[in-house]
């Protein structure tokens, strides 16, 4: 398993496509969903590194989903991380996996991801 996902990727542009599309993920699982009705936390560091803020509708369910634990014989979604990194934090999973689907790298996406994905893209 690779640290990263740019490792899937030789040529260097691709590769800081990659990581552009990473953060740009963060972006997508912070913002998407929001509500005005959502309560702003002020920031500040937590234990673990988080910050706190904005808690979007996404932002929720990629936390759920990450502290569930599998079933039925499924996997976890920290069993279906990309990378290494992608297996350290929710958000990381979904940053790993937003790059690889934005790259179209659907060969390399976690089955949960792409039922995620579909749901973000149908949520007006």
């Amino acid at each position: 398993l690779p640290l990263l996902t740019t490792s899937f990727f030789e040529d260097p542009l691709d590769r800081m496509r990659c990581i552009f599309f990473h953060e740009f993920g963060h972006h997508v699982h912070q913002i998407k969903g929001l509500r005005a009705s959502d309560e702003y936390k002020p920031l500040r560091s937590t234990f673990d590194g988080d910050i706190s803020g904005f808690t979007g509708k996404w932002e929720k369910v990629i936390k759920d989903g990450w502290n569930r634990s599998a079933g039925s014989g499924k996997r976890s979604w920290r069993e279906q991380g990309p990378s290494q990194y992608g297996r350290t934090k929710g958000v990381e999973w979904f940053a790993e996996n937003f790059a690889l689907w934005a790259m179209r790298r659907d060969d390399l996406l976690a089955d949960d991801f792409k039922t995620l994905i579909k749901d973000i893209l149908g949520d007006d």
